[in-house]
């Protein structure tokens, strides 16, 4: 980690700002991973309910819910180092409003 260049470029954090960081990042944190928990608990249900095909076997339902956990798991950390970088360079609005566009589901 490299020093910063003037010392203006330091700047004080006051003393419930970092608690107040802690304290949303982990509020996200852990609404983000309970909306995991909850898919992968009821992907049972779900498999019974809505992918068993006439004559299919059981895994195959299994396996169609379970399926998107793959890409979400992969493309998470790869998200976080592209818009984490772009939040740093450009501001962390900015990366928070192209993250929610990126994701949108776009009208037809």
């Amino acid at each position: 980690m490299s020093a910063p260049a003037h010392d203006s470029d330091l700047r004080a954090v006051r003393p419930g700002q970092s608690r107040r960081a802690v304290l949303a990042g982990s509020v996200g944190h852990f609404i983000e991973w309970y909306e995991f928990g909850v898919y992968g608990s009821f992907a049972t249900i779900i498999a019974a309910r809505c992918f068993t095909p006439e004559g299919g076997s059981e895994i195959e339902a299994l396996v169609k819910p379970y399926a998107p956990f793959a890409p979400a798991f992969f493309f998470r950390p790869a998200g976080a180092a592209v818009f984490g970088r772009l939040g740093d360079r450009v501001g962390r609005r900015p990366g928070l409003i192209t993250v929610i566009v990126v994701m949108s589901p776009r009208p037809r």
